[in-house]
């Protein structure tokens, strides 16, 4: 199933990321400026593994793969200022204020900075069929992925305020489902999930963007 559900999932990343391009052009935000290169990472993720049978066994997969990782550690805590902008011109209170723009950079730069060392500490990667696909996985596993957890806690919260205050809850079902497929056992979840969820909370974004 994975093997044909990641292609559609890098599919439908591409449309959103032309209806991202189309809402820049036509009312430039902060948000979007970032959506889109966080965009064009997110399906180069999907599309290393949906090409995962196509490459095989080898050291182009591999490398592929080390760079994933590493966007991976670099693009996703990004994700805050996104959902920070769209709160920002949501009139959430604590946003407006100047020092919570520097604390928010100041979390970002601070996840990266903890993702990139976690990184760079060294890992091997070994080929695995997962689901039907040929992937590249750490040998041993980097632990909890904290940097991935706090963002997507702050996307939560970050979701709720603006909710709150617009009614519009776009921001909200993808930022749960990829804390939760964070939280839950991965052994216990298709392979798929954070790669659909992503989806989601994408679709999330342009949609409250849209309505801002």
């Amino acid at each position: 199933m994975a093997s044909t559900v990641f292609p559609v999932i890098t599919f439908l990343l591409f449309v959103l990321l032309i209806w991202a391009a189309i809402l820049f052009y036509k009312n430039p935000s902060w948000a979007l400026a970032m959506l889109i290169p966080l965009l064009a990472w997110l399906i180069y993720d999907a599309l290393v593994i949906a090409l995962g049978n196509v490459l095989g066994e080898g050291s182009m997969l591999e490398v592929l793969t080390r760079l994933r990782y590493l966007l991976r550690t670099i693009m996703t805590p990004f994700l805050l200022i996104v959902a920070f902008d769209q709160a920002s011109r949501a009139k959430v209170r604590l946003t407006t204020d100047p020092l919570a723009l520097l604390v928010i950079w100041g979390i970002v730069i601070a996840l990266v900075g903890l993702g990139i060392a976690k990184i760079f500490s060294g890992f091997g990667l070994e080929p695995t069929m997962i689901e039907g696909i040929i992937r590249y996985k750490e040998v041993e596993s980097f632990g909890t992925p904290y940097s991935a957890l706090v963002t997507m806690a702050f996307l939560v919260i970050l979701g709720v305020v603006v909710f709150l205050k617009t009614r519009t809850p776009w921001q909200l079902p993808g930022a749960l489902l990829m804390l939760a497929s964070l939280v839950v056992s991965a052994s216990s979840l298709p392979s798929f999930t954070p790669a659909a969820a992503s989806v989601i909370l994408v679709l999330g974004f342009l949609l409250t963007e849209k309505k801002l």
